[in-house]
């Protein structure tokens, strides 16, 4: 990688708060772009009332404030974009054409300039305009119930697809840029991005042929160990695996079944699992399932993953320079470094208005006072909050008004 991270000299305007917008930035930012997050004055983004959350997804950004409802402000964002190559739109479809900075305009004063509308439901059809958080497109999307049981899982799996197709979108209009191509303009949905994720279970429903996703084998969940460890078994479809793991058990009858035979007795062979591994101690199951190359992984709590030796290895974690500060580092290595930086902690909204905005000759209706609005302290060793166990589906991931 030669020091220099893939997207250094990358410039990106987000107007998407919550957390799709935010997660994206983030991981881009990890990549070497510069991300700028536009707030608005009232407060800026809703999430920052979840300081923890905020501060997490929002390290190594700069926060401008801008009243997009002000000609000044409409001024400001276009004189910014000039100098930009990306502008993420976390608006409802429409709202910037009704501000006077829609994408005829931002192209007029920057032809390049890479558009991403990142929505719940994209720019067309009869939901377009809906309002929506995490839960809400799971719903519509069928992946709430589609297991056969409700699942209002926390787990903010819509807000997190979203977030990866607004990065794949930048990242696929910046090569085609390269390749001298018109600037491209991108519609990313949420509710688009589950329904291509459930595509395994839906096709085969559609085409009436057969049972969507993977039938679940009877040594592929979880299981509990003579001292109540919980371990998970990935034995799936493979019949090196199902003899592997028999061998351990001394299900040596059941060693040879194959596939349709495990799938025809499931219910029963999953019982003889059960009543195996309880007679184990954990120590002495995980080394007899190494031995034999059985997959399987321990049900962690999130208070052991910093010492995972996985994470440890991986060097996963990292500290803010001039903090405390622990952070996760992003996932990608590129010729054996990781491009992440760690230079600054989350911003106070509106840190760094004065200091941008003087490249487009508005620093000059900005005072020291009203650079930072809304608190003077940075997200800096941040205690954890009560109430920060509170369900997080009704505070983000929606299309801001």
């Amino acid at each position: 990688m030669s020091g220099v991270a893939p997207l250094s000299g990358v410039r990106i305007v987000s107007l998407a708060g919550q957390y799709p917008g935010p997660y994206a930035t983030l991981l881009l930012s990890d990549l070497g772009a510069e991300v700028i997050f536009v707030e608005r004055p009232d407060g800026g983004d809703p999430v920052r009332s979840f300081p923890s959350f905020f501060a997490t997804l929002n390290r190594d950004k700069a926060s401008v404030v801008i009243d997009l409802k002000s000609s000044k402000g409409q001024e400001e964002l276009l004189a910014l974009v000039t100098t930009s190559d990306v502008l993420i739109d976390g608006f409802r479809p429409n709202v910037l054409n009704r501000l006077g900075v829609g994408r005829d305009r931002l192209r007029e004063v920057n032809p390049q300039l890479i558009i991403i509308s990142a929505t719940g439901y994209g720019r067309t059809g009869p939901y377009s305009a809906r309002s929506g958080h995490d839960l809400t497109y799971r719903a519509e999307a069928g992946m709430v119930t589609f297991d056969g049981s409700v699942n209002q899982s926390s787990l903010p799996i819509a807000d997190v697809l979203g977030a990866h197709a607004i990065v794949e979108s930048v990242l696929i209009g910046l090569f085609t840029r390269q390749l001298k191509e018109p600037s491209l303009d991108f519609d990313v949905s949420i509710f688009d991005a589950l329904i291509s994720t459930l595509s395994i279970y839906l096709e085969p429903l559609w085409n009436e042929d057969g049972t969507g996703g993977f039938p679940a084998e009877p040594g592929y969940g979880t299981f509990t160990t003579a001292d109540k460890q919980i371990i998970a078994l990935g034995v799936a479809h493979e019949d090196k695996f199902w003899q592997a793991l028999c061998a351990v058990l001394g299900l040596i009858e059941e060693q040879q079944l194959t596939s349709n035979e495990r799938f025809a007795h499931r219910d029963k062979l999953r019982r003889r699992i059960a009543n195996a591994i309880a007679c184990f101690e954990a120590p002495l199951l995980e080394a007899q399932l190494l031995a034999h190359d059985v997959p399987f992984g321990w049900a962690r709590s999130l208070d052991e993953i910093a010492n995972h030796p996985q994470v440890i290895a991986r060097e996963l974690t990292g500290n803010i320079q001039n903090s405390q500060r622990t952070y996760v580092r992003q996932p990608l290595i590129i010729d054996g470094e990781r491009p992440t930086k760690g230079h600054r902690t989350a911003p106070v909204l509106g840190e760094d208005t004065t200091t941008i905005l003087t490249e487009h000759r508005f620093a000059e209706d900005y005072t020291e006072n009203e650079q930072i609005i809304g608190g003077s302290e940075r997200f800096n060793d941040l205690p954890g909050e009560q109430g920060f166990a509170l369900d997080m589906q009704s505070q983000k991931g929606g299309a801001n008004d």
